[in-house]
Parts: C-alpha cells; structure tokens; sequence
C-alpha cells in the first residue's frame, strides 16, 4: 500500500487529496474510499466549528 496525501491551497479555501495504491480490486479498496471520505466530512466539520457528522 502506497498513501499520498496533497494538501495545497486554493482559492480562499484548500484542496485536499488523497491517493492510495496498492489494492488488488476495487472491491477491496471501497472501504478505505468510504472511510476517507467521512474524515474529511468531520475535518471539514471540525474547521467549521459545527457538529461531527461521524
């Protein structure tokens, strides 16, 4: 498993991504993209200073 994380900023905000390799299927890599995906809800939350969603 490979991670990349890219964190630049854009605008008046920041882009973040995040790439990972190394998965046999897309199968086994759902997971990983769902749990990604509700860190970043919560750090956007977090920022915003509102409720965490997870």
């Amino acid at each position: 498993m490979v991670t990349t994380f890219i964190v630049k900023a854009e605008n008046e905000g920041t882009q973040a991504t995040i790439t990972e390799t190394g998965y046999e299927s897309e199968e086994q890599d759902r997971p990983t993209k769902e749990g990604y995906a509700m860190s970043l809800e919560n750090l956007k939350a977090f920022i915003e200073g509102t409720k965490l969603p997870y």
